[in-house]
């Protein structure tokens, strides 16, 4: 009898396991396409452009990490490359716009280039018309005691980086069963065998 249940319980936490295993991969979100990375010369209205300044891309509504001009009017060298990679694949073949800043606004450079889902190093000099000036500040008010709202919950949306962990909490219970199953099996073998 014990052994009928002994088997009959590893059958259950195999099944168990594999179900959470499944399912731990049926929800984890697709990978992002590989980034394109740009560098190159920057320049505003045929000068090189100001140390500092900052140089981004964009593509529709995504816009990528801003990146500094270094010296001479560079852009993307070194440890400062000028990644542009969109969360996923409804971007390919996308026009990708560059962009400079430094600090307030931006304007567009002339050049534009394609989202290409590869991983290489493109030169791309940059031609950008005069920046725009700094706006005069304004005297701000005094801030008032404005009451906190509430949060209320609300389904993960795509890209929400806390949906593969419950993925990965899944499988974790499905190794823990597969443990406690296995003991299980060990107990009973040594109470048969006694």
């Amino acid at each position: 009898m014990w052994r009928k249940l002994g088997k009959t319980g590893i059958v259950a936490m195999f099944g168990v396991c594999l179900m959470g295993m499944l399912g731990a991969g049926l929800g984890a979100p697709p990978l992002p396409p590989f980034p394109n990375k740009f560098a190159g010369n920057a320049l505003v209205d045929g000068q090189p452009a100001p140390e500092g300044m900052l140089v981004f891309a964009r593509i529709g509504d995504y816009e990528s990490k801003k990146v500094p001009v270094a010296s001479g009017g560079v852009y993307g060298f070194g440890d400062t490359p000028l990644l542009v990679g969109p969360p996923n694949t409804t971007y390919f073949n996308a026009k990708i716009t560059f962009h400079a800043t430094l600090g307030y606004g931006d304007v567009q450079a002339t050049e534009t280039s394609i989202f290409l889902n590869q991983l290489k190093s493109r030169t791309l000099d940059l031609n950008f018309p005069e920046l725009t000036p700094a706006p005069t500040p304004t005297p701000t008010p005094t801030p008032t005691m404005t009451p906190t709202p509430t949060a209320t919950p609300s389904l993960p949306i795509p890209g929400d980086t806390s949906v593969p962990r419950i993925a990965s909490g899944v499988l974790i219970v499905g190794a823990i069963a597969a443990v406690v199953g296995v003991l299980m099996l060990v107990i009973i073998r040594r109470r048969v065998a006694t």
